[in-house]
């Protein structure tokens, strides 16, 4: 039991720091900095924006109770939804509602870490495209003007796949130690999706 807590209370200031460093950052979409050109910007870009940083965490938790074959493609699943929303974006098509559609991400994968919720394939998948292509249309969209698309492309879509690799990995320590671990991620996640939406 002691362990448990010892994990819990890791994982709670883990998590309070993220909030802390971000705070500044709590909007649906901040804006970002410049950093390193094209790739630069676009590998920064999902991991200075909470919204980004903590849909694709969820994703990467969620994916872990799916079954084999959905969770061997969520990744690449996700990377192809967010390249999909930029060049959509670009190519002038934004949809209405990115940002409602970006907080939802967050508070609905919340949601399913939480009840450790496991999706047919034909659900899940298309649900995490979604997901990631109103992710994508912002990433489009705020794309720094002067830089280069190809490799602003490269960056985000390394650093979608670098968070939810990260966050399976992350989300298995817990899983082994106690799913309730996992769960408790999963609330947190779910309370900053609805801190989200009022703001």
């Amino acid at each position: 039991m002691s362990r448990l807590v010892n994990e819990a209370a890791r994982v709670g200031l883990a998590l309070g720091a993220v909030v802390l460093v971000w705070s500044g950052s709590v909007h649906a979409h901040p804006g970002h900095d410049v950093v390193g050109g094209g790739f630069g910007a676009g590998l920064t870009h999902p991991l200075f924006g909470l919204d980004h940083l903590v849909a694709m965490m969820a994703i990467g938790v969620w994916s872990l109770n799916q079954r084999p074959t959905c969770r061997a493609v969520i990744p690449l699943l996700a990377a192809c939804g967010m390249l999909l929303g930029a060049v959509v974006a670009w190519g002038g098509l934004l949809l209405p509602g990115i940002e409602f559609g970006i907080v939802m991400s967050v508070l609905l994968m919340g949601m399913l870490v939480t009840t450790l919720c496991r999706a047919p394939t034909m659900l899940g998948a298309p649900m995490v495209v979604l997901f990631l292509f109103f992710h994508g249309q912002a990433h489009g969209a705020e794309m720094p003007a002067g830089i280069a698309p190809l490799a602003y492309l490269a960056g985000f879509t390394v650093a979608t796949l670098l968070i939810i690799y990260t966050a399976r990995w992350v989300g298995q320590r817990l899983m082994s130690h106690d799913k309730r671990l996992v769960q408790l991620l999963g609330a947190l996640i779910t309370t900053g999706g609805a801190f989200l939406t009022l703001s």
